[in-house]
């Protein structure tokens, strides 16, 4: 609740004449005062200090008076004013007593609108002098705008259009383009006679105009330089993980290539080998580990090729075993390579006499050599064996896009996407198997969040409908 205060101290209070004279009265109004940063009479009107000072000295004097006027003779000792058998009286710390218990942070009376009122105030001669001390700026400013002029004069009709250019420069949003006149065709700022404007006659325009209104407040320009070290750490982040990214895709690609590039070689001899070319197209069959009447021989070049291709699936056989030769070791590899693939399937069971065998024995035949040999498998194998990893060595698989469109041509399926993390606008392809499920998401409207190869520039799985990518649903 405000406090009260006595008829007396009312009287005093009003009689002091705490308004907006008293508040001008209090800056420093040489006409250089905006070049310095510190703004000592604003804090002291702003915080409320410079009334509350002045109330305490007038109540301080009034004191005085009446302790002298009660007491009869006065005289100086012990550091403060003497009399009549009393304790020293010490005005500094009289003072310092009255400021504490009359702060207005603590103490509510009808003086808080006064000080508020004066907050204001100073809230707005700050931000005048912001705009004073943006003089080189705004010149700086001015220049570009003439430079692309290209030796057109600057008028009065380029005026606006400056304004805003400042008003983006800021990054205030409107905030100050908003307060300054819509039009200046009305303004005479040119010397009588004269189109161009000089920077010179702008700013003597400029700075009575802004000591007469209110156009930006301090706080208006902290946020502004707040919001635009936000965005610019955030454009830094985005642009080293932009970098990052692409040294992680650099490194992937180099090892993907060189593989393919093997592959590419194993393939091509594969198909050239006579051996291979009975499995592929003669129905020829390599079951476990021995040879058979008419069957592939279990040793030779063909041998080689098939284990060098299971190499560069992943599935080695150890460096002390013969490379031309289909024994235990090749067979476990060839075993390991068709649960992988999930071609368990293609694995019959063995007998043992009239008894089937438990383990089926890994074959290989056409169809499985087929997958073996076939290109866009190998790829999206190399896109999980040998994915994007960020600078720890952690996969990114987190690396999300939302589609936005789908895009049809004779030969690929490409949709529009955007980085989820960047805003990147992005074109990927789209898999033959993902098209219809895509179409039919895309008419409901909800968004569609998918994970990216971003080396092939693929999409590799679409998330489920209403998945957020950070769990937001």
């Amino acid at each position: 609740m405000p406090q009260a205060m006595s008829r007396n101290q009312e009287e005093a209070f009003n009689n002091m004449k705490l308004d907006l004279s008293f508040f001008q009265g209090m800056l420093r109004r040489d006409s250089n005062a905006h070049e310095f940063a510190e703004d000592f009479d604003i804090y002291l009107m702003e915080n409320s200090v410079m009334p509350l000072l002045l109330q305490g000295l007038d109540a301080l004097s009034r004191h005085i008076d009446k302790v002298q006027a009660s007491g009869g003779e006065l005289a100086l000792g012990g550091g403060g004013i003497g009399g009549g058998g009393r304790s020293p009286f010490n005005p500094l710390s009289w003072l310092a007593q009255f400021l504490l218990r009359n702060h207005p942070k603590y103490v509510k009376d009808h003086r808080t609108p006064m000080y508020q009122h004066f907050s204001e105030l100073a809230s707005i001669e700050r931000g005048r002098r912001s705009l004073l001390r943006h003089k080189e700026e705004m010149a700086t400013e001015w220049q570009g705008m003439q430079a692309e002029l290209d030796g057109m004069p600057f008028t009065s009709e380029d005026l606006p259009h400056f304004l805003r250019r400042l008003d983006d420069r800021w990054n205030l949003h409107g905030a100050f383009v908003k307060k300054m006149p819509k039009s200046f065709q009305d303004i005479r700022l040119a010397p009588e006679g004269e189109e161009e404007i000089m920077f010179t006659d702008f700013w003597k325009w400029f700075e009575p105009y802004i000591v007469e209104n209110d156009i930006l407040r301090a706080d208006q320009f902290a946020e502004a330089l707040a919001r635009k070290e936000n965005e610019e750490r955030e454009a830094t982040r985005i642009q080293e993980m932009r970098e990052r990214r692409q040294r992680a895709v650099q490194e992937a690609q180099e090892i993907r290539s060189g593989l393919e590039e093997k592959f590419g070689i194993i393939r091509a001899d594969m198909y050239i080998n006579e051996e291979i070319n009975r499995i592929m197209n003669k129905g020829a069959i390599i079951r476990g580990t021995e040879e058979r009447d008419g069957g592939p021989q279990l040793k030779g070049e063909h041998i080689t090729l098939l284990l060098q291709a299971l190499e560069l699936w992943g599935c080695t056989v150890p460096s002390d075993v013969p490379k031309d030769v289909w024994g235990s070791e090749a067979l476990a590899a060839w075993k390991k390579w068709l649960k992988e693939r999930e071609l368990d399937h293609m694995m019959p069971p063995g007998e043992t006499g009239k008894q089937q065998a438990v383990d089926p024995i890994p074959c290989v035949d056409a169809a499985s050599l087929r997958t073996l040999l076939h290109q866009d498998l190998f790829q999206e194998y190399l896109q999980t064996a040998f994915p994007v990893r960020d600078d720890f060595g952690e996969t990114e698989v987190h690396h999300i896009v939302e589609v936005r469109g789908i895009i049809e041509d004779d030969l690929d399926v490409i949709v529009d996407a955007v980085d989820d993390e960047t805003g990147e606008v992005m074109q990927l392809f789209l898999p033959d198997n993902q098209v219809e499920q895509v179409r039919q998401r895309l008419l409901t409207q909800e968004p569609i969040y998918a994970r990216v190869d971003m080396i092939s520039s693929r999409i590799t799985v679409l998330l489920p409908p209403g998945h957020h990518p950070h769990g937001i649903h």
